[in-house]
């Protein structure tokens, strides 16, 4: 990977944050999503290429420290969305509404608009700008944790290790059905982790 594209700076919107609020990407998903704005050619004089970034797997594994595959993972996501785009060309992509990446100026970016334009407004508007139909999304999403928002918003009062023997029966008097299918659904990923059965 050329080492320049991971200088200097750029427009980054706050309201981001929201794909994760509402379970549409995971944290490194997002984060994906943000490398892939950061390495993009942003300069409109190169009509061939702006809004395009090249993709090699194994080189953005190393800068996330994990496997090729996992990187796969998450750009089929970006994919899946519309947050990027395929081209015709090998291992190039498209970054979906590029130009709100881009300080206004000499570059001719339209970040203050899009910032202006997405101040207090809905996910389905901040979608729909980067040319996404929020209902469609609505049909792929597969939101990720109970409640994208309250992820590590509550703690339990079970350890970890007390997964080894399950939930008590008296813990599970004071949880209600969903808070109760909740931690039965943490015990079955913490097995799989533990590798315990």
């Amino acid at each position: 990977m050329n080492a320049k594209k991971l200088n200097g700076y750029r427009a980054s919107h706050k309201n981001k944050w929201l794909f994760i609020k509402h379970g549409i990407l995971s944290v490194q998903e997002l984060s994906l999503l943000e490398f892939y704005a950061d390495i993009f050619d942003f300069d409109p004089r190169h009509e061939t290429t702006v809004g395009l970034f090249p993709v090699n797997f194994k080189e953005i594994a190393e800068v996330f420290s994990c496997s090729q595959n996992t990187v796969r993972n998450w750009h089929s996501r970006l994919l899946q969305l519309g947050l990027i785009k395929n081209t015709d060309k090998k291992n190039i992509y498209q970054l979906s509404c590029y130009s709100r990446y881009i300080t206004p100026g000499r570059f001719e970016g339209k970040a203050a608009v899009y910032a202006k334009q997405e101040t207090n407004q809905s996910i389905e508007i901040i979608l729909q700008n980067f040319g996404i139909d929020s209902q469609l999304v609505g049909g792929k999403v597969q939101i990720i944790g109970k409640k994208a928002g309250e992820l590590g918003s509550e703690s339990s009062s079970i350890a970890i290790s007390s997964y080894k023997e399950g939930i008590s029966s008296d813990y599970k008097k004071e949880l209600s059905d969903a808070e109760l299918k909740e931690k039965e659904d943490m015990e079955i990923v913490a097995r799989e982790i533990f590798g315990e059965e």
